[in-house]
């Protein structure tokens, strides 16, 4: 919860967020610059995790594929 406090308090001294009515008593706003700014971090983040799924699910499929290939084979060459 601190870490919340901290990140409200930097945002309300940069205009971003603040209250109508006294502080934390009143409705919550957000400006649209806050909003812009944790949308292009969350899709930054989201590209990342993307990427580096890909880079995994790449280099698995890579490395596995041989032994999947081979599997198949012994099982549909299998004779009576």
């Amino acid at each position: 919860m601190t870490h919340l406090k901290r990140i409200l308090s930097k945002a309300t001294e940069f205009g971003n967020v603040g209250w109508d009515g006294p502080s934390g008593r009143g409705s919550l706003w957000l400006s649209q610059g806050f909003i812009r700014e944790y949308w292009d971090y969350q899709a930054e983040k989201f590209a990342l995790i993307d990427q580096a799924h890909e880079r995994l699910a790449g280099a698995f499929g890579a490395a596995t594929a041989p032994a999947a290939d081979e599997r198949a084979l012994s099982v549909t060459s299998a004779g009576p």
